[in-house]
């Protein structure tokens, strides 16, 4: 199963140079996948942030809050997030050679967890990620 990093949803329903990349990959891939509730969390902030810079209307951010809490009806997967993917993210931000935001190496956590791979658009997850032994896919 691919786990969907944040930086493709917001890419997705979003005017950003990779959306329409990205919108065909995922049309592409058909699914299933898979997000987590950090995911959800980090959509609905970052949509937000767009709009207060005036990068996304109040119309467009709403459109993107409805197409993400419709993503299951298209095959996508929530999965909760653990004690144990904090343990592991934690590992991962203290690993000396691992370059790696933590949100980002939450997101690298759940995935190892459930034997996914996760896919992003953000150079810095992918590499870490690749670092840590935890399978990614950078578009």
């Amino acid at each position: 199963m691919l786990y969907l990093d944040t930086s493709l949803l917001v890419a997705a329903v979003s005017n950003e140079v990779a959306t329409v990349r990205v919108q065909d990959w995922l049309e592409q891939q058909g699914g299933p996948w898979a997000l987590s509730d950090w995911s959800l969390a980090e959509f609905a902030s970052a949509l937000a942030a767009k709009q207060r810079a005036k990068e996304l209307s109040s119309e467009d951010r709403a459109g993107g809050l409805r197409w993400i809490d419709g993503f299951g009806e298209r095959g996508a997967v929530v999965w909760p997030i653990s004690r144990a993917n904090f343990h592991r993210a934690t590992e991962l931000v203290n690993g000396a050679e691992i370059k790696v935001r933590a949100a980002d190496a939450l997101h690298l956590a759940v995935a190892e967890e459930r034997g996914s791979t996760l896919c992003t658009l953000d150079e810095e997850q992918a590499k870490a990620g690749t670092q840590g032994g935890v399978a990614t896919l950078l578009l």
